[in-house]
């Protein structure tokens, strides 16, 4: 018996819902998205790199509790037994391309043409089409969730969608990234 006096249920579950929804939009991208597939797709402890590669990473900017998904616990349910809290889990997926129009080394002419960074900006808004799409229709149809947390038997009412924010551009990268959260449940 583990030191904490219950079997763990899944303990994998994150780490499998942070490979999942990488691959889930990186192959969504690869089909519909005029850039392509990032060349890298991976899930990473805390906030991405900040550098300028070809990426599309997942993390967990926190875990929290809940006791009605996807409302934190408040301070005011202090009279809430252990067992009727669960884990949400709020998962950021983002986003970056190498193909923002970057300042150049003139100082008479240092801005990009206006055409480049049209066209960079037009690409973007396509990923983040892509990607929001992406993710709702896997959400609805259950496939979100890979088989060990729960896969197509759980469903939109587990997945809470926030807003899509760009990102950049900075150093000739721009993306996109969406925090969601998912219902992860009890931990027994």
């Amino acid at each position: 018996m583990p030191p904490y006096g219950f079997p763990l249920v899944n303990p994998g579950v994150l780490a499998d819902l942070a490979v999942h929804v990488a691959e889930l939009v990186c192959d969504c991208l690869e089909s519909d998205s005029v850039l392509g597939r990032p060349k890298d797709c991976f899930p990473v402890h805390g906030t991405p790199p900040d550098d300028c590669c070809d990426f599309l990473a997942t993390w967990f900017p926190q875990l929290r509790p809940t006791r009605s998904f996807p409302n934190d616990l408040n301070a005011d349910t202090a009279s809430v037994r252990c067992g009727d809290v669960t884990m949400a889990a709020d998962m950021t997926v983002s986003l970056m391309r190498p193909c923002y129009p970057a300042l150049k080394d003139n100082p008479f002419n240092p801005f990009p043409p206006s055409a480049e960074t049209a066209q960079a900006a037009q690409d973007l808004l396509i990923d983040a089409r892509v990607m929001w799409c992406c993710l709702v229709a896997a959400a609805a149809d259950g496939s979100i969730f890979p088989v060990s947390a729960g896969g197509p038997d759980l469903d939109c009412s587990d997945v809470w969608f926030g807003p899509m924010i760009p990102e950049g551009p900075r150093g000739g990268c721009a993306g996109w990234s969406i925090t969601l959260s998912f219902h992860v449940g009890p931990c027994c």
